[in-house]
């Protein structure tokens, strides 16, 4: 999990897959982003952004 602020850098060949969803309500926009590594690793990132 990243904090505020910080970046994580990937190198494209070491990536399987990206995928980006959006939901929206009437209060917020959640974003996830599912990242699977060559390796088998997954990562997961979810951001809300309240209106």
């Amino acid at each position: 999990m990243l904090n505020r602020g910080e970046t994580m850098v990937i190198k494209a060949e070491d990536l399987d897959f990206v995928q980006i969803e959006e939901y929206k309500d009437e209060k917020s926009v959640t974003t996830v982003i599912c990242i699977q590594f060559k390796d088998g690793q997954m990562k997961i990132f979810e951001m809300e952004n309240r209106r």
